[in-house]
């Protein structure tokens, strides 16, 4: 047999090319339905049989497709969806303007408008070609038509959005725990931070009492020390008046008496009243030491409260946000939303850190 006879033949499935599998078989390379040897014999000797054809003849496609979409049906029975979904693929490019190629695509990629489980692009593929089939369809099938994607599209999107609404679910519960606890850790930040806060006022306290301790003091010992310098001045005043009969040795010797006792008295206390305000001193430097210290603390503990307070607030706005796609996805959506929705075009989306955006 010739391979230009042979080639003549093609698959009465899908009218795809045959090819020479072994020495006995043919298969076609489209479908990969399996002919014998005796078969392409048969029906090369009908084609090349002598044919007399009297009168005009007319040539047309209705046979051929009608040949192909009912091998469509028979690859769709057997489970074949693949072998089906090129087939029809070839009826779209052959045939635009007949809607069983589209539908065929349809019902090949979603297995009979059964399948839940595909990616949004097939989805978006599966609507396409609905709608285009939808679209050349004549009036006796387009309610049908109509009516089977409608449905489909309703079914996948609910069993799409139940899917999302229990893992939504579980996200809240798990984030309402995680409230829980972030509101735990906000009110011991809370009472870090008061406790914090009463030390710092506490040592602002100290030191504010010990700086107007010392100044007044410092008062204190002026006025007391102008008192005895004015006091030593008279004492020393009066021993010069009341010796002045008595000789010059005499009086030399009273003024020294006179005049270094209190003079040494007055230094003595001066220097003890000195020595006492240097103490306030240093007493006021360490508590302002210790106000600074207890200052940044507080500040350090009322950040952590802020943070504390700033995480309940973000967790508050999680749960504010999964609460409201819950209640979009509960809703009775229109089919325009749900082909979007199934269609990847309109989605609710969590994040692993438990962010929520629609």
């Amino acid at each position: 047999m010739s391979d230009i006879k042979a080639n003549a033949v093609v698959c009465e499935m899908c009218m795809g090319k045959l090819i020479l599998r072994n020495e006995n078989s043919f298969e076609c390379e489209s479908c990969g339905a399996n002919y014998l040897k005796e078969w392409i014999k048969a029906k090369v000797q009908e084609i090349t049989g002598k044919v007399r054809i009297e009168g005009p003849v007319q040539v047309d496609g209705l046979q051929s497709i009608d040949s192909l979409t009912k091998n469509i049906d028979t690859f769709i029975k057997l489970g074949k969806f693949n072998d089906a979904f090129r087939l029809s693929q070839r009826i779209q490019a052959e045939y635009p303007d007949d809607y069983r190629g589209w539908w065929g695509a349809v019902r090949s990629h979603s297995h009979e408008l059964t399948l839940l489980t595909l990616d949004n692009e097939d989805y978006a593929c599966i609507i396409s070609d609905g709608k285009s089939a939808i679209k050349v369809a004549n009036s006796a099938a387009l309610v049908g038509l109509q009516g089977e994607l409608s449905a489909y599209v309703s079914k996948v999107y609910l069993a799409m959005s139940e899917k999302h609404k229990n893992e939504l679910q579980k996200q809240k519960e798990a984030s309402e725990k995680e409230l829980v606890k972030k509101r735990a850790l906000q009110v011991e930040k809370e009472r870090i931070k008061s406790s914090a806060e009463r030390v710092y006022e506490q040592a602002k306290a100290s030191r504010s009492q010990a700086e107007e301790d010392f100044a007044n003091h410092v008062k204190v010992n002026k006025a007391i020390t102008a008192l005895l310098y004015v006091v030593a001045c008279g004492w020393s005043l009066f021993i010069l008046i009341s010796l002045l009969p008595i000789d010059f040795w005499g009086v030399l010797g009273y003024m020294m008496i006179g005049l270094a006792l209190p003079i040494g008295v007055v230094y003595l206390l001066t220097k003890f009243m000195t020595t006492i305000w240097w103490d306030s001193k240093s007493n006021i430097e360490g508590l302002r030491g210790a106000e600074v210290k207890t200052r940044s603390a507080f500040y350090e503990k009322k950040a952590h409260y802020e943070t504390a307070c700033a995480n309940v607030e973000s967790m508050e706005n999680i749960l504010r946000e999964r609460e409201l796609t819950l209640s979009e996805l509960s809703k009775d959506q229109t089919m325009e939303f749900k082909e979007a929705y199934i269609s990847g075009k309109v989605q609710f989306i969590t994040d692993e850190e438990g962010e929520c955006n629609e």
